[in-house]
C-alpha cells in the first residue's frame, strides 16, 4: 500500500513539474510558425511566462502583411486535461471598420480532453455575443451569433453570411 501511495505521489509531482517547467516560450514560437503558414504574423508582443500560464501583451496581428488587429492581452493556460486561450480588448484595424465592428471585448477558446473532438469558442464585443465550436476532426467551425443592434444596422453584409434561425444567426464554415 505504501508503494502504491509513493508511486502516486511521485507521478503527481512529475506531472506538476512538467506543467510548471514546460518551455512555454518555445511552444508559442511553434504556434507563431504554424500561423505563418496561414499568412498570419504576431509581432511587437511582450511575453511573460508564469507557473501555469503564458501572457502576451500588446500583440499586433498581421494577415497577408496587413495590420489586422491589436490585442491588448492574451492569456494561455494549460493543465493536464484542460487548456484555455483568452484574448481581451481586441481592436480591429480602422481599414476594416466598414466590414466589421472594430472592438471585441473578449474571445475565449477552451479545449477539454473529455470532449476531445471540439474546441469551444465564446466571444463578446460590439457585434454581440458569439458561441460555437471547432470540430478538430472534420475542421468545421459552427457557431451562433446574438447580433447587437449595431451589427444589425451597420453590418448587414456580414450578417448575410449567417443563416437566421429563431432570432439567432447561425454560421458554419469548413476551415
Amino acid at each position: 500500500m505504501k508503494f502504491l501511495f509513493k508511486s502516486l505521489i511521485f507521478f503527481l509531482l512529475f506531472i506538476v513539474s512538467l506543467i510548471l517547467f514546460f518551455p512555454k516560450n518555445q511552444m508559442f514560437n511553434l504556434l507563431e510558425e504554424k500561423l505563418q503558414t496561414k499568412d498570419i504574423i504576431v509581432s511587437d508582443e511582450i511575453r511573460n511566462s508564469k507557473f501555469f500560464s503564458f501572457e502576451i501583451k500588446g500583440a499586433n496581428i498581421y494577415f497577408q502583411n496587413i495590420l489586422t488587429a491589436n490585442v491588448k492581452d492574451i492569456n494561455i493556460t494549460s493543465f493536464i486535461f484542460f487548456s484555455e486561450i483568452e484574448a481581451k480588448q481586441i481592436l480591429i484595424s480602422k481599414s476594416f471598420e466598414q466590414f466589421l465592428p472594430n472592438k471585441i471585448d473578449k474571445i475565449t477558446l477552451n479545449y477539454n480532453i473529455t470532449d476531445f473532438k471540439y474546441i469551444q469558442i465564446n466571444a463578446k464585443g460590439e457585434f454581440g455575443t458569439f458561441s460555437g465550436n471547432i470540430d478538430v476532426v472534420s475542421n468545421v467551425l459552427k457557431g451562433e451569433l446574438e447580433a447587437s443592434s449595431l451589427m444589425k444596422s451597420k453590418y448587414r453584409n456580414l450578417l448575410s453570411q449567417f443563416k437566421l434561425e429563431n432570432g439567432k444567426y447561425k454560421y458554419e464554415q469548413k476551415l
